[in-house]
């Protein structure tokens, strides 16, 4: 996974985790971090008690904040969140995990990549759904086809990579995962498209 090595290369001080689950990544990343930070937004409203179980028993509630009932798409209530908890926009790890769908990913990346550090980095989990083989992914109910395929993100990116290093300064791309780095160029919350 494109997350756990970076433990060994990178400082990650300060984590946005959108899409909980069942709370796993949220407790892999507090492990293997050790963030003064880490927000996890959910879009369905019920708190997951594994993680609040978590939270409670290793005295967390200061370091790891969960916001459920949060659609990531939705640009007044992410701009809440992340101008109340990322005010000085010094992220410097955002992993999308939640929805797996082009529009609401997209809306991700443009609210949540001004508040990406300069160098930090900005994870796409499970981008290739489309075109897994096999009829979990083809004919699912939870990703239907009928969405456009999230590869259009990918194409997106790697374009803005190329025709505007100051913002995407490189891009990786593998079978499950993309992983970009942020460019130095000023971004401003709420009008980045």
């Amino acid at each position: 996974d494109a997350v756990l090595a970076l433990g060994d290369t990178e400082s990650i001080r300060r984590i946005l985790d959108v899409g909980i689950f069942k709370g796993g990544s949220a407790g892999l990343y507090m492990k293997l971090f050790a963030p003064e930070k880490l927000v996890a937004v959910e879009y369905l409203p019920q708190p997951v008690e594994a993680l609040g179980r978590f939270i409670a028993d290793n005295d967390l509630a200061s370091r790891l904040i969960p916001y459920y009932g949060t659609d990531q798409s939705n640009a007044q209530a992410m701009g809440r969140i992340l101008a109340s908890e990322f005010p000085d926009r010094n992220v410097d790890l955002i992993v999308d995990d939640a929805s797996h769908f082009y529009f609401e990913s997209r809306a991700t990346v443009n609210l949540t990549l001004p508040y990406l550090r300069p160098r930090g980095l900005y994870i796409l989990e499970d981008w290739a759904w489309a075109h897994w083989p096999g009829d979990t992914w083809q004919k699912s109910k939870a990703i239907p086809s009928s969405k456009p395929a999230l590869s259009n993100l990918v194409f997106e990116l790697c374009m803005l990579c190329a025709s505007r290093p100051d913002m995407v300064s490189d891009i990786a791309v593998t079978a499950n995962t993309v992983v970009l780095r942020r460019g130095g160029a000023a971004l401003a919350p709420g009008t980045f498209d």
